[in-house]
């Protein structure tokens, strides 16, 4: 990233044109406002933080733009934009003072005004302080790469934080440590920044985010949040590995994931589940199927527990899954579909096989009278593999097919196995489905409780479909389905 001052206003004055002209406008109006007694003497004004400013300067295309605005207090500012921009406020941010203005469909600004640290004023720390000068308001912003401001006019960079040098070092480096230390979301932002940006914690950084999982400083934020940070680093890192590797490093692991501490303590299964996870982003952008937000995150989330597949049995590996869910912020469906990818890898990679080794059925023969004994010989029905492809999917819901094709795409490629026939023919299969044909089968049928467990017809059958169905997702196989309907629900 280059220093000089000239071309860093150039690399911001090129960036988009809609936030910029967004930004100004907002700059304008908040210019024209008087001096607040509460202000301390602090001229009315506003200026690009954040995200925008830093990826405009590394040449990158922000399209979010955050204001921080000084001299203002917050409920005055809300006033004042809402007179401006009627219908297009919202307190998105209402316990921190942020306020976001949506231009148009593709134009959002937030805008907020400098807080004070925790413990000063608590009234002030979550609407904002009118006092506090543009330096000064980077206190609390975690990391000093996203600490730079600019002007949205002139597009003067102001870097009072060291941003530009330690982006260049490849450095992730903590603003202010008494106040990085308050925040427990900083450690979770500085994984999915690590692999983002690929930087290196620092030594004192990293000693501050160890101190603040070993003293449990992070358990004060709610599992959502962990999995708004996981997000990020899955979805926009090209290389997610490094954050994950780092969530060991720090001992995230041992503390919110024990179920993944056997294969974090193995070099050779860590080693795999951080190629399949880099190898799983890789293939997100090369597949030439559409994927949704579930598909890619049932994809990570099998990566993330790809080694317990390999250490455990099947009940042992979903009660692991089950664990790691909650602690992630992830739903019990999202811990199903990751256990049913895992336990059903093989039949995606045998594929092409399935249909071959599958027992045939008999001819059919058919007499009728008048004809010589024998009759009409049929043969054997072919068997088609969208059927084939549909009975998988019936097994392994919910996980869906590109989820199932992503995964096994992926564990193959690191295991030295891609060029796999099952592959293609899996694909294959999957480009003639609709949507009607994949339909949702419930976990256990009457036949399954009446055939298998000898249970008599009657109305208590349909009831306890009904109870295993709501526990669908902590059941999950039909296995352990009929060992709890034999357990707990049988008459």
């Amino acid at each position: 990233m280059p220093r000089d001052p000239q071309e860093l206003q150039r690399r911001l004055l090129g960036a988009d044109e809609g936030a910029l002209e967004a930004a100004r406008e907002i700059s304008r109006l908040v210019s024209t406002l008087p001096v607040h007694p509460d202000s301390n003497g602090q001229q009315p004004m506003a200026l690009l933080v954040g995200g925008f400013v830093r990826d405009a300067i590394l040449g990158l295309d922000p399209k979010d733009a955050d204001l921080e605005v000084y001299g203002v207090p917050s409920k005055d500012l809300q006033h004042v934009l809402e007179d401006a921009y009627p219908g297009k406020v919202d307190l998105v941010g209402k316990a921190y003072g942020v306020i976001k203005v949506e231009f148009d469909a593709e134009i959002d600004i937030d805008i907020a005004v400098p807080r004070p640290p925790f413990g000063v004023n608590r009234a002030l720390h979550q609407s904002g302080d009118p006092s506090i000068p543009p330096k000064e308001g980077g206190h609390l912003r975690d990391f000093t790469m996203n600490n730079v401001a600019a002007d949205p006019h002139s597009g003067e960079v102001f870097d009072w934080w060291g941003a530009i040098d330690d982006l260049n070092s490849n450095q992730l480096r903590a603003t202010y440590p008494e106040f990085f230390i308050t925040d427990p979301l900083c450690v979770w932002r500085g994984v999915q920044f690590s692999a983002r940006r690929q930087l290196i914690p620092e030594p004192k950084t990293l000693a501050l985010m160890r101190h603040m999982v070993a003293e449990g400083i992070v358990d004060q934020i709610e599992p959502y949040q962990r999995r708004l940070q996981l997000n990020k680093l899955f979805f926009k890192s090209n290389i997610p590995s490094i954050g994950v590797d780092l969530m060991r490093s720090l001992e995230i692991i041992d503390r919110y994931l024990p179920a993944l501490k056997a294969s974090a303590e193995s070099d050779k299964l860590w080693n795999r589940t951080l190629q399949i996870t880099d190898k799983v982003s890789e293939l997100t952008q090369l597949v030439n199927y559409e994927l949704d937000e579930h598909d890619i995150s049932n994809a990570f989330g099998f990566a993330l527990c790809s080694g317990l597949f390999v250490v455990g049995n099947e009940d042992d590996s979903i009660e692991q899954i089950q664990s790691i869910a909650p602690a992630l912020g992830f739903s019990p469906q999202f811990a199903a579909a990751v256990a049913m990818i895992g336990l059903n890898l093989a039949s995606v990679s045998s594929f092409a096989d399935e249909k071959k080794g599958r027992r045939q059925p008999k001819q059919r023969v058919i007499s009728k009278p008048g004809r010589a004994p024998g009759g009409l010989n049929f043969g054997p029905p072919k068997i088609d593999p969208k059927d084939n492809l549909l009975r998988i999917l019936s097994k392994a819901f919910p996980a869906s097919w590109k989820s199932l094709h992503l995964c096994c795409s992926a564990a193959s490629a690191i295991d030295g196995a891609n060029e796999q026939p099952g592959l293609s023919e899996f694909l294959s299969a999957a480009d003639k489905l609709s949507d009607s044909d994949v339909q949702r089968e419930t976990l256990l049928s009457k036949d399954d409780l009446i055939g298998t467990l000898k249970m008599k017809r009657g109305a208590h059958i349909g009831l306890i479909l009904g109870e295993v169905e709501k526990k669908r997702f902590e059941l999950v196989t039909k296995r352990r389905a009929l060992r709890y309907v034999k357990e707990n629900l049988m008459p």
